[in-house]
C-alpha cells in the first residue's frame, strides 16, 4: 500500500490500531529472546482471532451503517406534483403506442377501417390538446388546469366519438356490445396511464438539477440538513468497511496464510524470517485510517501482486486505459482484488491470471486460476460489491481451474 494522497475523516479508527498494535507486540515477543513465544500456526490463530473479532464485524457494521438514507416523500405528492408542473407529452405518447394501436385495430378491424380509425382519433387528439392550449392561454391558467382539461376532454368529449365511430365502422368484429364497451374502456385507461407515467418521467428529468429545491417543497429545512449530513456520514462509513474488507482484512489474510505455509516446512529458520515478514505487513496497518484519494489502477494492482507473493503467483494483462486515473478504475480495482482474493482464500489457488480489456464503455474482466470453485452462502461486503457493480459476475469450472467473469462501466 502507497500512502499517496489523502482525505482527513471523522471514523474513530483507534479500536481497529490499537488491536493490531497488540498483535504486533505478540508476534515481536515470540521472536525475542525473553520469551519461548508462539508457533507459527499460534501467531497465524492470532491473526484470524484479530479478523474475525476486529475486523470482519467492524467492515459488516459500518457497511450497515453506511446503508443510504433516503427522504419518505408519499407517491400520490410526487405524482400530483409532476402533473401540476409538467405538461403531459401527449402526442409523444401517442405516436410511439401508434404501431401497437394499429396492430390492436387489426385484430377487430380490416385494415382499411382500422387505419381509418387510428388517423381519425390521432386527428381528435391534436384538435383537443390544441383546444386544451387556447383555453388555458385565454384564460391565463396554469400546467396543471391544462392537463386537467384534456383528461375531462378525453374522458367526455374524444371517447364517447371514437366509440361511435368504432360502433359504426367494427360492431360486428365484436362478440357482443358489452365486449366492445370494455375494450374501449380498458384502451382508454391504458392510454391515461401511459400519459401519466410519461408525464412523472418528463417531470424527473427536466427538474434533475432542482432535486434538492424539491426536496425544501417537502421537507422542513432542518430535516434536509439532517437527511444531506446522514449521506456524508454514510458515504465516509462506506468507505470505512471497504478499507477494513479490502486492505486491512487482505494484509491479515495474506499474513495468516504465510505462516502456515512456512509451517509446513522443515527449516526452522524460516521461522523468525516468516514472522519478521509478517511484522512488515502489521507496520502498513498501524497507521491512522485515511482516505485515500482515486489511484491509478495498475498502480493499486501491482500492490495486490507484492501482498501475496511467496504465496500465490498472480500474473496480471492489463489494458493501457488501466495506467491512468479513470472514472470507474476504483471499482475495477476492487472487483479484480476480490476476485483473486476469492481465489486463494476459498479456492486455495496457487497460479492467477488476470486478463482485462475495454469494449467501447465496458470493461471485461476474467480470473482464471488453479484453485477449486468453492462457493459461500455467506452474504458480505464481496457479494455486494459483485451484485451492484458486476450483476453478470459469474463463476465457473473449466481445465484449468476456476474461471470468474465479469463486466462493469469503464
Amino acid at each position: 500500500m502507497t500512502s499517496g494522497s489523502t482525505e482527513t475523516t471523522d471514523i474513530d479508527d483507534s479500536e481497529r490500531q490499537d488491536a493490531i498494535a497488540r498483535l504486533g507486540k505478540l508476534l515481536e515477543d515470540s521472536i525475542s529472546q525473553e520469551s519461548d513465544g508462539l508457533t507459527l500456526r499460534q501467531q497465524a490463530q492470532a491473526i484470524d482471532r484479530v479478523i474475525a473479532k476486529n475486523i470482519r464485524p467492524k467492515s459488516s457494521q459500518r457497511w450497515k451503517t453506511a446503508e443510504l438514507v433516503w427522504p419518505q416523500i408519499h407517491p400520490w405528492r410526487v405524482i400530483k406534483n409532476s402533473f401540476f408542473e409538467t405538461k403531459s407529452p401527449v402526442m409523444v405518447v401517442i405516436i410511439m403506442i401508434l404501431p401497437l394501436s394499429i396492430l390492436g385495430g387489426f385484430s377487430r378491424a380490416s385494415l382499411f377501417n382500422a387505419l381509418l380509425l387510428q388517423i381519425f382519433a390521432i386527428l381528435m387528439i391534436f384538435l383537443i390538446c390544441d383546444f386544451a392550449d387556447r383555453i388555458t392561454y385565454k384564460f391565463n391558467q396554469g400546467i396543471g388546469f391544462n392537463n386537467l382539461l384534456y383528461l375531462v376532454l378525453y374522458i367526455f368529449l374524444q371517447s364517447p366519438i371514437i366509440y361511435y365511430s368504432n360502433y359504426l365502422l367494427n360492431l360486428s368484429s365484436y362478440p357482443s356490445l358489452q365486449n366492445m364497451v370494455q375494450i374501449q374502456v380498458g384502451t382508454m385507461a391504458v392510454a391515461i396511464a401511459l400519459v401519466v407515467t410519461g408525464t412523472m418521467i418528463l417531470s424527473v428529468y427536466n427538474s434533475r438539477e432542482e432535486a434538492l429545491i424539491q426536496l425544501r417543497k417537502f421537507l422542513p429545512e432542518d430535516k434536509l440538513q439532517d437527511i444531506l449530513a446522514a449521506g456524508q456520514i454514510s458515504n465516509e462509513q462506506s468507505d470505512y468497511a471497504q478499507y477494513l474488507h479490502a486492505e486491512v482484512q487482505s494484509q491479515l489474510t495474506a499474513s495468516k496464510l504465510l505462516l502456515l505455509k512456512a509451517a509446513e516446512s522443515d527449516f526452522t529458520a524460516m521461522s523468525t524470517e516468516t514472522t519478521r515478514q509478517v511484522l512488515a505487513r502489521l507496520e502498513l496497518l498501524k497507521t491512522p485510517y485515511e482516505k485515500k484519494v482515486a489511484r491509478i489502477p495498475k498502480v493499486r494492482l501491482e500492490e495486490l501482486t507484492q501482498t501475496w507473493r511467496g504465496l500465490t503467483r498472480i500474473k496480471m494483462d492489463l489494458p493501457p486505459e488501466l495506467e491512468t486515473v479513470s472514472k470507474n478504475g476504483e471499482i475495477i480495482s476492487q472487483l479484480i482484488e476480490e476476485s483473486v482474493i476469492n481465489a486463494i482464500r476459498h479456492g486455495k489457488a496457487k497460479n492467477v491470471k488476470v486478463t482485462v480489456w475495454i469494449e467501447g464503455d465496458v470493461c471485461k474482466i476474467e480470473v482464471q486460476d488453479d484453485g477449486k470453485l468453492k462457493s459461500t452462502k455467506k452474504s458480505g461486503l464481496g457479494s455486494t460489491l459483485f451484485q451492484v457493480f458486476a450483476p453478470d459476475w459469474k463463476l465457473k469450472t473449466n481445465d484449468a481451474g476456476t474461471l470468474a467473469t465479469m463486466s462493469t462501466p469503464f
